[in-house]
Parts: structure tokens; sequence; C-alpha cells
């Protein structure tokens, strides 16, 4: 055999069900993201082709690639992406290549797994991205061109797109078939979005044959709300607000020597001197 099988482990946190073959919706994940595919009505296939910008990767690499704009992302927020041979995207610097593709959240990273399988563009094929539009409605799209599996001379094509808008993700399929039943349609693949280290993770699939040719998955980040009433959407949804149950603390406010991060800042108390008296709220 050419390379030894192993077995990972996922990552503790909480995990979404993994949804029958056929399922056309899913989540929300402990974020808020949610995905429909284009069997429901306002989720469309559209692929486009790409001729702007390309690289060829060999079997287990990657490259990382300006998107044109900040996308947040599990309420970080990136301008670059690391794309790998075996079609995964990373947000976090992160290079995992690995080929055996496994269960969502796994380990720490801030990835999308657009195709999560034993890709070999080494043999043919290569990476190629553009960034389309002006602000603030840019799409960033990646694509891989004819790659084959691994282990089949067939080859798949799929590409991943950016919203800069509404900050969604899009996984466009047009060509899944390799030649072979082991590998058709994501049969030995992972389609999902995940921030292992938060714990959220929304798969799709992962070795079901359920991403067929011509065929699109869309995942959309929940809808923020600023529960206190001060102006700033919660954190836990992509805004900036770190305790979104006190209005008055968001990023700006006033720091007070209460023991708090009122400015959301990271720091507490900056100012007070010696790290603040947690008991003395008069700022004195």
């Amino acid at each position: 055999m050419r390379r030894a099988v192993w077995t990972a482990l996922v990552a503790a946190g909480p995990i979404l069900m993994i949804p029958p073959a056929g399922a056309a919706t899913g989540g929300p994940d402990g974020f808020g993201y949610t995905w429909a595919d284009s069997d429901e009505a306002g989720v469309s296939y559209a692929y486009e082709a790409i001729y702007a910008n390309y690289q060829s990767l060999s079997d287990e690499d990657f490259v990382e690639i300006s998107l044109g704009f900040d996308f947040p992302f599990y309420g970080g927020v990136f301008d670059t992406i690391t794309i790998t041979s075996n079609g995964i995207g990373h947000f976090d610097g992160a290079t995992l290549v690995d080929y055996e593709n496994v269960d969502l959240p796994y380990d720490t990273f801030r990835m999308m797994a657009v195709f999560w399988d034993d890709l070999n563009p080494s043999a043919s094929g290569d990476i190629w991205w553009d960034t389309t539009g002006s602000s603030p409605n840019r799409v960033f799209m990646v694509e891989w061109w004819s790659v084959p599996h691994f282990y089949s001379s067939g080859t798949g094509t799929f590409e991943l797109k950016l919203f800069e808008a509404d900050g969604a993700i899009e996984f466009h399929y047009e060509d899944t078939n390799f030649g072979n039943g082991a590998y058709n349609q994501g049969a030995s693949a992972t389609a999902g979005i995940q921030d292992g280290a938060q714990g959220f993770a929304l798969q799709r699939s992962r070795d079901q044959a359920v991403l067929d040719d011509e065929y699109a998955i869309r995942f959309e980040p929940g809808s923020c709300s600023d529960g206190d009433g001060d102006g700033y959407d919660s954190n836990n949804c992509g805004g900036n607000d770190c305790d979104d149950s006190d209005p008055h603390v968001y990023p700006g406010a006033t720091e007070a020597c209460n023991g708090i991060d009122d400015n959301c800042n990271g720091t507490v108390d900056e100012g007070c001197g010696g790290g603040g008296d947690d008991d003395d709220t008069s700022g004195t």
C-alpha cells in the first residue's frame, strides 16, 4: 500500500449530526451557520470557470492567496486564504494537507472542506482563482480544475465562492465523477465548514455520494443581534461586542477600574495602575 491508514480523533466540542443523504438543509451550528443546497429554493448552481490566476500544486501541497477584501468567518476576519491540494481552504494560516478525510470538527482548524479527499493535482489539473466585482459586493472564487483522485485517473472539478456582501460561502461541484464508484460524488470525501478551536462545525456529508455533478451548497452566517441595545452586535455571531448582555460594555466604551474589559480591546482596567483595583469602580 502507498501509505499507512490512520484514524483521527475528532476534536471535542458540540458536533452537529450528519444529515442523511438527500437532506437539503442543515444547522444551525453553535455559531449560527446554516446550509442549504441547490435542491432548495433560493440556492442555485452557478459554476464559473476562472481564467485569471493559477498555480500548479504537488500532491499534499498548498498555496496562500489574497482574497482582495476582508471576510468574516466564525468571529474572525481574514484577508488571505490557504488552499490545499486536497480540497480544503484554511483561514488561520494552517497548511493541513492530510489526505485522509474525517468528520468535522477536526483539530483546531478554521477551515472549509469543499471536497476533502485524497486528490493529486501533480498528475493533472491546476488551482485557479480570481476576485470579481467591486466593494462592497466582491466575490472571491477558487477552482480545483480537472484534479484526479490519487487512486483514479478520472478527474474532478469544483470551486469555492466567498461573498463580501453577506459573509456567505458556496461550494459548486461541476464534475465529481472520477470514474470509480469508491470516490465518485463524494463517496470518500468530507464537505463542510468548521472552527475547531471553538468546537463549531457544520458538515454536509462525509463518505456519502451526495455531491453530485452540477450541485451547490450555500453556508450562511447567523443573523447578528444587539441583545443589550448598545448599538453593537454580539461577537458570538460575527459582531464585536464582547458582552452583549451589558449595555456599558462595547468597543470604544470608557474603561472603568472594575475588573471588566469595558471597551472590548482584550485588556482589563488599562490605565488604572497595577492592573486595576477590582473593588474600585470610581476610576480613581
